[in-house]
């Protein structure tokens, strides 16, 4: 049904950084992008309803090229809905600053032609006395989610689940975790079902252009040791695709067709997505808890509308930074800009001249898979890695910072990184052909779940191990939502289109997990209360403030001696905390082997002494001093050892923990003699060894 009204309608001066509709306080402004031959009007609804008010003619203006506008008066921005005709063709606004007829995720119904339309956002919004954190790189604890699958399973104890208001329900668990800021996936309005492709990233990202050549690990501003960074970006197999029948997908990722100015809609949990959004970041910041959205941008997203839709969100919805899928060149527009100005941006790789195109603090930060992958390769035993490992454990720049994480969305979790050897993808649809076929991934044993209790142990390790080194590192950590409680996907990296249980965290798994989760909150901790684990700039090795220690050393079987030899794997970095205007240090070590190693103990200044303050292996008593020369490490551990000031003469002193040969086997489990046991948590090699325990 069609009902014309009377409406006024004039030319709209062009408005900058703003999206494609707003009240202007005067009437509502209509602008968008056209061709100059393109026959425009603008179709006006009545919100709800199929009724058109108004067609509205929107000619070309000689003085705005391609860009259009009308002012219309005489309707109130919440009683109307819009979209535009463009040659005869129903198109909805691809910059409207809301869109309504998406409400339902991955909803397959038939949709006629006006359902989807563009609607106009509330015009006032009380943000009362909020403020942005502002917290530097070197002082954030990321944690990266999906917003629908974060708290969509029942277990997940909010009400509002799957949604915006969810994850503000969640914030005292954030609070409990000790994280600062939260990245969000894609939550603008996407087209999320069907889809006709596989979308396991951008299709303008499957070929990516050649990129100049990075910087390895050792190659910043100190030369710390490590290998080229990108190596885990490997080329994808090259069998032909399968397609599953497309009734049987959901973009569930989000990365598609974008709506770029509008909040995703299926993500609400009432019908207002602008405001809900705004309460969402509101509360978040009252926390001290900032908000990086994603965005991909693909290479015909013209720069300046980029540049207007990262500006729309950090000056409209106060969004505190944004982690970017694109080419450099728009990278770098978008650093270049004054709009965005101190805005957190992360991206593959930043030119360091781009970092102080406007002055202030070092907004700009590397983020690409150089890190997990290393990482994963000698979390896993491989040789030859402890240099490229150590290299990554203090690479930091005072020009840029670093994000190092362990997993993504794409690839493994946690806990699938230490349970499977390889991908399970056959509920994708394409005959399991998806997704990386390389993950550095090593199941302790046994393909998939298993109830085996030396198996369940040595994974509990290896996932420690695994947050240590991320939280340990010198740059800013990333943790993937869920790791924290052995979140599964059941071997599935790459659940691009997927909706249900597999990509939903499953809370459920919270209380048995716990040990892991309070570790989580323990390194966090550790890393809080030393700021030389955290610092704004590379540690060089040296004692440049003549304290007689170096900021940063390596240690092996003697003390001050790192060894890097093609098999070592293990090494002790201690961090000297005078150099940050502290007088603490921190010794952390590592083996990554399967057998035990030793390594030396560094002296301390006179009246010094350490406390174990992390181990992976077993429970840290902090109240009690270590007191030898040299620390016995099990099999692939990890212990954080802090200094102190040593109590009076006749305290007691604690003696060192039982070396792996001799430490007694938990409750239940059946003991080993130490080579059995050694010889079952070495990973497959060239000669690879059958598992012997079978699933239960």
């Amino acid at each position: 049904m069609t009902k014309k009204t009377e409406i006024s309608a004039s030319r709209c001066p062009i408005r900058g950084v703003y999206a494609g509709a707003g009240d202007t306080g005067k009437g509502l402004c209509f602008q968008a992008a056209f061709r100059l031959e393109d026959q425009v009007e603008l179709v006006l609804y009545k919100k709800g309803t199929p009724d058109i008010l108004a067609d509205i003619p929107v000619p070309p203006d000689p003085a705005c090229a391609g860009v259009r506008s009308v002012l219309v008066q005489g309707v109130r921005a919440s009683a109307v809905e819009y979209n535009y005709r463009v040659n005869g063709k129903i198109v909805t606004d691809p910059d409207a600053p809301l869109v309504n007829g998406r409400e339902t995720f991955g909803d397959l119904s038939v949709r006629d032609e006006h359902r989807i339309r563009g609607a106009l956002p509330e015009r006032n919004f009380d943000w009362g006395e909020e403020k942005k954190p502002g917290l530097p790189f070197e002082e954030v604890i990321a944690y990266s989610l999906h917003v629908r699958g974060f708290t969509m399973q029942k277990g997940s104890g909010v009400r509002a689940r799957g949604t915006f208001r969810g994850i503000t329900e969640k914030i005292p668990y954030f609070r409990s975790l000790g994280i600062n800021q939260l990245v969000l996936m894609p939550a603008t309005e996407f087209e999320d079902a069907p889809l006709s492709r596989p979308a396991s990233v951008p299709s303008w990202m499957e070929k990516p252009a050649e990129a100049p050549q990075r910087p390895s690990a050792g190659t910043d501003e100190a030369g710390a040791p490590g290998s080229a960074a990108g190596t885990a970006d490997m080329e994808k197999s090259a069998a032909p695709q399968v397609r599953p029948d497309p009734e049987r997908r959901v973009n569930y990722w989000g990365f598609s067709e974008n709506w770029y100015f509008a909040p995703k809609k299926a993500f609400c949990a009432g019908p207002k997505p602008d405001i809900e959004f705004k309460e969402m970041v509101k509360a978040l910041h009252a926390e001290g808890i900032e908000l990086v959205m994603t965005f991909a941008f693909p290479g015909d997203v013209p720069m300046e509308r980029m540049v207007r839709i990262l500006a729309w969100w950090s000056q409209v919805y106060h969004v505190d930074g944004f982690w970017l899928y694109t080419d450099e060149k728009r990278a770098h527009a978008a650093a270049a800009s004054p709009l965005l100005a101190g805005v957190k941006l992360m991206n593959g790789w930043f030119d360091p001249e781009w970092t102080s195109l406007w002055g202030g603090s070092r907004h700009l930060a590397d983020a690409n898979n150089g890190f997990r992958e290393d990482c994963r390769r000698i979390l896993k035993g491989d040789e030859n890695m402890l240099a490229a490992f150590v290299g990554r454990m203090r690479t930091n720049d005072s020009r840029k910072a670093v994000i190092n994480y362990m997993t993504g969305h794409d690839g493994f979790t946690l806990m699938d990184l230490v349970s499977y050897d390889k991908k399970h993808n056959e509920e994708n649809g394409e005959q399991n052909r998806d997704g990386s076929a390389c993950d550095f991934s090593w199941n302790c044993g046994v393909e998939g779940p298993s109830r085996k209790r030396q198996i369940q142990a040595l994974r509990m390790r290896q996932m420690k191990n695994a947050m240590a080194m991320v939280l340990l590192a010198a740059g800013t950590p990333l943790l993937q939502a869920g790791d924290e409680f052995g979140n599964s996907q059941g071997g599935n990296n790459n659940p691009w289109c997927i909706d249900s249980e597999v990509t939903w965290l499953d809370w459920r798994k919270a209380p048995r997990y716990a040990e892991l989760t309070d570790f989580v909150r323990q390194l966090i901790r550790i890393r809080k209360e030393n700021p030389i684990l955290h610092t704004d700039h590379y540690l060089s090795g040296n004692d440049q403030i003549s304290c007689g220690y170096p900021d940063f050393s390596c240690h092996g079987s003697r003390a001050w001696y790192g060894e890097f030899e093609y098999q070592s794997r293990h090494i002790g970095l201690m961090y000297c905390g005078m150099h940050e205007g502290s007088d603490q240090f921190v010794y952390t070590a590592f083996n990554f082997h399967w057998e035990a190693q030793t390594l030396a103990l560094p002296d301390l200044p006179e009246g010094r002494g350490w406390k174990i303050a992390a181990d992976t292996a077993g429970s840290a008593d902090d109240a009690a001093w270590y007191t030898d020369k040299t620390l016995t490490m099990p099999g692939r551990s990890i212990k954080v050892l802090v200094s102190a000031q040593k109590p009076a003469e006749g305290a007691k002193a604690k003696k060192p923990a039982e070396s792996a040969k001799t430490k007694k086997p938990a409750e239940g489990a059946k003991a080993k003699k130490p080579a059995e046991s050694m010889k079952a948590e070495k990973p497959a090699g060239r000669r690879r060894k059958k598992a012997e325990d079978k699933n239960d």
